[in-house]
């Protein structure tokens, strides 16, 4: 099967799909951000994680309240998630204007400028 293309001999990215609901296309959206910084917030987390023990941190930095080592891992997890998050939403955000505006000047017959 040959890839669509147009008369400038430009690949057609939408060819052949069909347009998706609202509701879809944010969920895809958070699925892609959702699912990267989870990964890497996994990663950050085994690395931190082996070389810092959680119950000594909570010593060193919170001397009056006692935690356990289980829950030093998940609320060393959640904070790296939060900031992994925090970055790949930005970056979605950042790439939608410019999809956004490149979509635009498509239909207005103007080339996107790289």
């Amino acid at each position: 099967m040959k890839p669509d293309v147009d008369q400038t001999g430009e690949f057609i990215l939408d060819a052949g799909f069909d347009e998706a609901s609202p509701q879809i296309m944010r969920l895809r959206r958070i699925g892609a951000v959702a699912w990267p910084s989870f990964f890497a917030a996994a990663v950050a987390t085994f690395v931190f994680f082996a070389i810092v023990d959680p119950s000594e941190l909570a010593e060193i930095t919170w001397p009056h309240v006692t935690i356990s080592r289980e829950f030093g891992y998940s609320l060393g997890f959640f904070m790296f998630w939060a900031c992994t998050l925090a970055s790949s939403a930005f970056t979605a955000l950042l790439l939608s204007a410019r999809v956004r505006r490149a979509c635009i000047e498509c239909r207005n017959g103007t080339v996107p400028k790289a």
